[in-house]
Parts: structure tokens; C-alpha cells; sequence
């Protein structure tokens, strides 16, 4: 009788087991790695049941798995960025990060996909300026939210072309001189508005076939004079100082540091102690006006005083300095240069009729005295060159440094016009003038006579005419353009 139990094989596992069985044959996969490897294994309460026999693809599988997961949200850091301010060689930049406003971030400026500024901003907004840029050439910029010196989030994409350079090649008429049979010393041309090639006004005091006046119109084929006194004074008592043209009937100008109004036919001469008896007199050396009837004058002991179209306002600029020079902007936005004789200076701001002053300097070796707006951008003659006053930011910037015995005489003898900011004239009174050209300085090779004095001028891109005196005491002319 046979004792022995026959061996009895292991049970089969039911499809609702609750463990998973994986049956390797090993000897089969030393053998040859692709014969049969087979997986089976049960999942509870699945009606289906998966078979591997070819591991090769377990590695695509496996890539899909993960592959299928969503990539993290990259961090919104609210970046804007906009130009603010386009010249032949350089370009500035407001940026801006959606950041609690006393935060400081850092900002990555990007030109051509090139880092090329790397600046700590403070607060939510800030100015970057790119250098070294050509003329009339076209960039692309961008800035990144910068961490650790990587970018984590990053801004549009905007284009900007840079400002062409312009000719500084003139040419100049000989002196023109009026006639002086008057033999009064001291009579000048002192103010000068180009409005246009045929529409030219000169402002002074001269004499012309015996016949003494104090302004002179340019209309494309002659110049026409006129004597704008009230008729009980002579224009040799009363000079025009400053001049302000806006149309044939509102002419606006200074009659011996004091108002004066022009209506084509007769001239009305504002005297502040007779005509405004409450309202503080003093002298005033200068005039800007967006229309006839929003004019403004400053003058002795930072008083301004602004014409509404009916009467004459008082206003204290903030400062005891005499105002000097001022100018303003297309949106009538005005800008003023005060200075006293201890050298300090200021630059003022009027918005909607409130004065404030903008900059400041430090000590008597810093210092402004002239000022033109050109492209609602103040520029101004200083003791160590030419400077610009950029509103965008509130910063003043020295454009270019002095060069040769242009200041040799002083700041206050330098006069600045131009239509653009890359066409600028810079005059000396005596002997000197440069051209700007948005890129370089250029001295024009100009023969003018040492003897002559200029007092003003103005240049609108075609036409140039500065005006002053002979040490002789002649009224002159030097016209010129392109």
C-alpha cells in the first residue's frame, strides 16, 4: 500500500483576493530577458485583470504617467513696462511690478532678449535708461522679475526706434543792420519770436530813417516796424525786453519790465502800483503765455503774476529769488529759473496755478539761469553745461558738459532754441556758436563780429535770427538756417 500523500498544488487565488501575486520566472528571464515574464496580479473589486508579457513597454507607459501631470503655474509678478523718453542714443523706461508699494524688487531690463540693466527698484515703480543706443535704429525690450539673478516672471515685448541725428551744416546771412541816424547810444535789439519763416518778431529799441521804434515784423518779403508806446513815451524810454506773439491782434510783451498788451492797433501798458493798488508791483524780466488769455510774468522777489483774460493775479513762487527766464509746455504746464547774487538758484513748476519748486541747488557752484522747453522737455543753461530737467521722474541731468570758452563769460550770456531735442543751437554773445545734433556737439564756423553783443535769439529748425548790439550802440541781425 502506498503511504505517500501526493504533493497537493498550492490553491489559485480568487479574483476578489485582497493581495497581489507576482509569479517571476526568473530562469526564464536570465535565459532570454523578452521570453515570457509574465505579471499577474488581481486588483479587488476589478473585472479586469492586466498581463505584461513584454516589460519593454512599461518605460513609454511610465513616461505618460508623468508626462500627464500639470506643470506648476509660473508667478504673476504684474510687470508693465513703457517708454517714456526716445533720443538718438538713449531711451528711459517706466517700470512697474503689481508690489506692495514699500517693497523693493529687483528688475531685469532686456534688449534684443539680452540683460543689459539689472536695478534695484524701490516701491512698485521705477526708471531704467539704456545707453549707448544709434541713431534711428529699431529694439525690442522686456524686463524680468529678477530672483537670485534669474528671471521668474517676465513683461511684454515693445519696439522703439531712436531719434535720427540732424544736419549741423547752416548757412548764414551778413550782419543786417538798421540804419542809425538817431545817434542815441544804447539802442538794441533785445527779444526775439520766430513763428514761422515769414512771421518773425524782433523786440527792442532802434532807430530807422529818423523814426525811433521798439518792435519789428519779418512778413517773407519786408520788415515792417511799429511803435508800441501808449504815444506819451518814446520806444527809446520804452524797450521791448520780451516778446510773445499769438496772433495779429494778441501780442504780448515787456515795455521796460512791465506788461504790455498789443491788439494790432494800439498798445495797453499794464502799471501794477496805478492799475492794481492792492496787488504787490514789482519789476518783471520775463513772460510765457498757451494763449492771449493765460499769460504768465515773474520777476523781483520770486513774484509771478498770471493774466486770465480779464485781470491780474498775484501769486508767490515759494522763493525770494528773482525769476529770470521762464517757459512752457503744450499742455500749459509753466517752468521758471530764479537765482539770486549769492548763486543759488531754483527751477519752479506751475501746475493748474500752483507754483512749486522742482529742483534746487545744493551751493553757489550749482546753478541755472536760462530755460527752453522743447518737446515739453526743459532745457537749461547752467555753470557746468546744459542740463535737462526730466518731469517724468523729477531728476535733473547734465546733457553735455562745457566746452570751450562757451561759459568763458558766464551762463548768463548763453542762449539755447531749437525745435527738437536733437537740434539745438547753443550761443555764446561774442563769438561762438553749436549745433546739437542729438548725438554730438559741433561748433558751426561762424564769423561774427567781436564787437557785437547778442541778447536773444531763436531757432525753429529752418530759420536762426539772433538780435543784439554793436558796441556802438547798433541794433543787429544774424539770420541763418538750413
Amino acid at each position: 500500500m502506498n503511504t505517500k500523500t501526493k504533493k497537493q498544488n498550492p490553491p489559485k487565488p480568487e479574483a476578489n483576493s485582497k493581495f497581489l501575486i507576482f509569479n517571476f520566472k526568473l530562469f526564464n528571464f536570465f535565459r532570454s530577458p523578452f521570453s515570457v515574464l509574465r505579471f499577474p496580479f488581481v486588483i479587488r473589486n476589478s473585472s479586469f485583470v492586466i498581463f505584461f508579457r513584454f516589460p519593454f513597454l512599461l518605460v513609454p507607459f511610465s513616461l505618460l504617467l508623468f508626462t500627464s501631470c500639470p506643470e506648476p503655474t509660473p508667478p504673476d509678478y504684474g510687470l508693465s513696462l513703457e517708454a517714456v523718453d526716445i533720443v538718438c542714443t538713449e531711451a528711459t523706461f517706466k517700470v512697474s511690478a503689481g508690489i506692495d508699494s514699500t517693497s523693493a524688487w529687483d528688475c531685469g531690463l532686456y534688449r534684443d532678449d539680452s540683460l543689459v540693466i539689472s536695478q534695484s527698484i524701490s516701491g512698485g515703480t521705477g526708471y531704467l535708461r539704456d545707453t549707448g543706443l544709434e541713431p534711428n535704429e529699431s529694439y525690442n525690450y522686456h524686463i524680468g522679475y529678477l530672483k537670485e539673478g534669474k528671471a521668474r516672471d517676465t513683461s511684454g515685448t515693445i519696439t522703439i526706434t531712436t531719434l535720427d541725428t540732424t544736419s549741423s551744416s547752416f548757412t548764414w546771412s551778413e550782419e543786417f543792420l538798421f540804419d542809425d541816424p538817431c545817434d542815441v547810444f544804447g539802442i538794441r535789439f533785445r527779444a526775439v519770436d520766430i513763428v514761422s519763416d515769414d512771421n518773425i518778431w524782433v523786440g527792442g529799441s532802434f532807430c530807422d530813417n529818423d523814426s525811433l521804434y521798439n518792435a519789428t515784423h519779418w512778413d517773407g518779403n519786408q520788415w515792417i516796424h511799429y511803435n508800441t508806446t501808449d504815444k506819451s513815451r518814446t520806444p527809446f524810454d520804452v524797450a521791448v525786453y520780451d516778446i510773445q506773439y499769438f496772433d495779429q491782434n494778441n501780442i504780448w510783451m515787456l515795455h521796460e519790465l512791465t506788461p504790455a498788451f498789443y491788439n494790432g492797433v494800439s498798445t495797453h501798458v499794464y502799471i501794477f502800483y496805478k492799475d492794481y493798488p492792492t496787488m504787490k508791483n514789482r519789476a518783471v524780466y520775463t513772460l510765457w503765455g498757451s494763449a492771449p488769455d493765460d499769460v504768465w510774468f515773474g520777476g523781483d522777489d520770486g513774484a509771478i503774476y498770471h493774466w486770465n483774460g480779464e485781470t491780474f493775479h498775484y501769486i508767490h513762487s515759494g522763493t525770494d529769488m528773482t525769476i529770470w527766464d521762464m517757459d512752457g509746455t503744450s499742455d500749459g504746464t509753466v517752468y521758471l529759473v530764479a537765482y539770486n547774487n549769492q548763486g543759488c538758484s531754483c527751477l519752479l513748476r506751475i501746475k493748474d496755478t500752483t507754483p512749486e519748486i522742482v529742483w534746487e541747488s545744493e551751493d553757489a557752484n550749482e546753478w541755472i539761469y536760462r530755460i527752453t522747453v522743447i518737446e515739453d522737455v526743459p532745457h537749461l543753461v547752467s555753470n557746468d553745461g546744459i542740463r535737462r530737467f526730466e518731469p517724468y521722474s523729477g531728476t535733473m541731468r547734465l546733457l553735455f558738459h562745457d566746452v570751450d570758452d562757451l561759459f568763458d563769460m558766464g551762463p548768463y550770456r548763453i542762449e539755447i532754441s531749437g525745435p527738437s531735442r536733437n537740434d539745438l543751437l547753443i550761443a555764446s554773445p561774442w563769438k561762438l556758436m553749436f549745433h546739437y545734433n542729438g548725438k554730438r556737439l559741433t561748433l558751426l564756423h561762424i564769423r561774427v563780429d567781436t564787437n557785437c553783443r547778442l541778447l536773444d535769439m531763436d531757432y525753429n529748425g529752418i530759420t536762426y535770427l539772433s538780435a543784439g548790439m554793436k558796441k556802438t550802440g547798433q541794433p543787429v541781425f544774424y539770420i541763418g538756417g538750413r
